[in-house]
């Protein structure tokens, strides 16, 4: 008789598990409808540009967005990239074969491979030996990952894997406990030592470490025209004379472009993280508790740092965060401070810039730097701005307000909470898009 251990739930996936008499996990998936939903949607809004005529309501122009319908672009962050080499996909194609992705699956099993060697055996290498090791099939995995399929979204989402993998290991290699950091051995057998370094490779949030990423779990707690939309808004308001009126197409657009930077990749790796939690738990190689879900609540989201913090994917969070805080010491700033914290936060964002930045460059946008770095370095502001709204309303707004319920006092700062994010997404969301879109033609 087999021995039932329960229903455990993975993303939108449902997981039951039994015990055969071997003692090997006998996997029963089901997908859940809104999991099903959600591969459809993400799958179809990927490759909805190679299908689909070009939707009208595009923006060309500066960072504010100049309209018109003579040149449409797509304001998707993956539709961008795809539209702007459209002229080249179907030539691409027609090139492509197995014997192309010969040489990027050769670069990305040495990359995984030493990443294996590094993380299992990590005192038998100096640390900086093991990332000038780490730095040779990066690099060949970075140069040829172009050729890995006719694809080029999933050979975006690839390109971003192994930078992203490639900062986690180099954040490992220089922490100051060993890489195990919480996932200890239970013996000296090379199996242990494989297994361990397989557990620490794929692990860029920590989840079972003592480095372990917070709030894993939910219940966790360019024309001559420069003016922004928000100097636009204020003289229309007032009764002044704008050259480019807002509109209430402008408006659509925005909330369109805000929704489209971040919806397509949501659905697109939470989909890969749902594939990939299913495989290795079905296979006997992890457990439930070792994949969390990627994404967090968006009803946390009520400011850009809660956006950040507690919504988006924490992928990136550890390693970056090392890296800045590297940096910020090797000028001299003492951590734990305010000022640490202001600087680690524009180096997090900046290295992130850095690093959509070359994989947009690596797939032919030539002014993907300066548009990438620009949107990233915005972010920090935000954070910044809400800071001093919130020690003014604790200080001056709050105190007066004491008669009212704390509960209704609470719901209030959210739904203004709110308004703030969907404002500050919908004013900076072209910044990036729009500068893209009209790359070429510059």
């Amino acid at each position: 008789m087999s021995e039932v251990y329960g229903n455990m739930e993975i993303g939108a996936f449902s997981r039951t598990e039994t015990q055969t008499p071997n003692g090997f996990p006998d996997i029963v998936v089901r997908g859940t409808a809104a999991a099903r939903q959600r591969l459809v949607i993400a799958f179809s809004l990927a490759y909805r540009s190679r299908w689909m005529d070009k939707d009208p309501m595009m923006a060309r122009g500066n960072p504010d967005m100049t309209y018109s319908h003579s040149r449409p672009h797509s304001i998707c962050s993956e539709s961008v990239v795809s539209s702007i080499r459209k002229t080249n996909m179907s030539a691409a194609i027609e090139e492509w074969s197995l014997s192309t992705a010969a040489w990027p699956l050769f670069w990305f099993a040495a990359l995984i491979f030493t990443c294996l060697i590094i993380t299992s055996f990590p005192n038998q290498l100096n640390r900086w030996t093991a990332v000038s090791i780490l730095m040779v099939p990066t690099s060949g995995a970075f140069r040829t990952a172009d050729g890995l399929s006719p694809d080029d979204v999933l050979n975006d989402v690839y390109l971003r894997f192994v930078i992203i993998l490639a900062s986690h290991i180099t954040a490992l290699c220089f922490r100051d406990a060993p890489p195990g950091g919480g996932l200890g051995r239970n013996s000296n057998s090379a199996v242990n030592y494989w297994t361990s370094g397989y557990k620490l490779v794929f692990n860029a949030r920590g989840v079972g470490t003592s480095w372990e990423v917070p709030h894993l779990w939910p219940g966790q707690r360019s024309t001559a025209e420069l003016a922004s939309i928000v100097r636009r808004l204020v003289r229309q308001c007032v009764g002044g004379r704008s050259t480019i009126p807002v509109t209430k197409r402008e408006l659509a657009v925005r909330v369109h472009g805000a929704v489209a930077n971040f919806l397509p990749d949501y659905l697109m790796l939470s989909a890969y993280h749902d594939f990939f939690a299913i495989f290795f738990m079905a296979v006997g190689l992890d457990q439930s508790w070792e994949w969390p879900p990627l994404f967090g609540q968006i009803s946390e989201a009520y400011s850009m740092r809660r956006f950040w913090s507690l919504f988006w994917h924490k992928l990136i969070y550890r390693s970056f965060n090392s890296h800045a805080a590297t940096i910020s010491r090797g000028v001299g700033i003492n951590q734990k401070t305010v000022v640490s914290r202001l600087v680690n936060n524009y180096l997090v964002f900046l290295l992130s810039g850095i690093m959509h930045g070359a994989v947009m460059w690596k797939f032919g946008i030539p002014c993907a730097w300066s548009a990438s770095m620009q949107y990233w370095l915005l972010q920090p502001v935000a954070f910044v701005l809400e800071g001093v709204v919130q020690h003014c309303w604790g200080r001056f707004g709050r105190s007066r307000l004491s008669w009212v319920r704390p509960s209704v006092l609470a719901a209030f700062e959210r739904i203004v909470g709110y308004m703030w994010v969907v404002a500050w997404l919908v004013w900076e969301a072209p910044k990036r898009d729009s500068a893209i879109s009209t790359c070429n033609a510059r």
